[in-house]
């Protein structure tokens, strides 16, 4: 378990770390580029943080393969840049007539807001975008809790969303996804397994609406979906 749950971690920093390297390269030269044509000045420093933020955040689809919540991690970068870059202005202005060191330790402390914004907003803001969650209210991984913004996987892999190492889940068991009406639980089609939404069972192939409250069996996991 240990193992798994380290190499998990080992594998999605990496993916993360050149996501934000990526994203952060393009960031960094649109923001130049938005900075000098608007001819410097806090307007221009602040939309350069913005654009960082929002191409930091959009770094997200290249991890989790998700457009709508990379869209929504976009949004919490551009507000992060955008607190983050106004509190750096604000620190400037305070601390203007201050010594050369002074100056030096406020650039530090800009760019630790900054950062601290922008690494703040990105997940509030997928929080507060996404319609649904699923917690774990029972087994390995009680006390879980995912955002669902339009699909969200489920299984024993690592790799899914809802990551469940207990006995009785496959490797990727089910899916819940975005419909018409809302959103519902597929078990997916070839897989040695069911699921069980209230009291119906469901088999591989088959499908069931949910609403907020309905609790999900899976194996050894109960999981409670909650709908927003």
């Amino acid at each position: 378990m240990v193992k798994r749950k380290l190499a998990r971690a080992l594998r999605d920093g990496s993916l993360g770390g050149v996501a934000g390297l990526a994203a952060g390269a393009v960031g960094m030269v649109l923001a130049q580029a938005a900075f000098f044509a608007l001819e410097g000045g806090w307007q221009g420093r602040t939309l350069s943080w913005m654009l960082l933020g929002g191409l930091i955040g959009a770094g997200d689809l290249l991890v989790h393969r998700r457009p709508v919540r990379a869209g929504y991690a976009a949004v919490g970068g551009l507000v992060g840049g955008l607190m983050g870059g106004l509190g750096y202005e604000g620190l400037t202005w305070l601390l203007l007539a201050q010594s050369g060191a002074a100056q030096v330790w406020l650039g530090g402390m800009g760019l630790v807001l900054v950062g601290a914004c922008i690494g703040a907003l990105i997940p509030w803001a997928r929080q507060v975008f996404a319609l649904g969650e699923l917690r774990v209210v029972r087994g390995e991984q009680q006390g879980l809790v995912r955002e669902v913004s339009d699909t969200a996987s489920i299984g024993c892999y690592d790799g899914n969303d809802l990551y469940l190492p207990d006995s009785g889940v496959a490797w990727r068991h089910a899916v819940v996804r975005r419909s018409e009406d809302g959103f519902l639980l597929e078990v997916l089609a070839g897989i040695d397994g069911v699921a069980r939404v209230g009291e119906r069972i469901l088999g591989p192939g088959e499908e069931q609406p949910l609403r907020s409250g309905d609790r999900i069996v899976i194996g050894g996991a109960e999981l409670e979906f909650v709908g927003k």
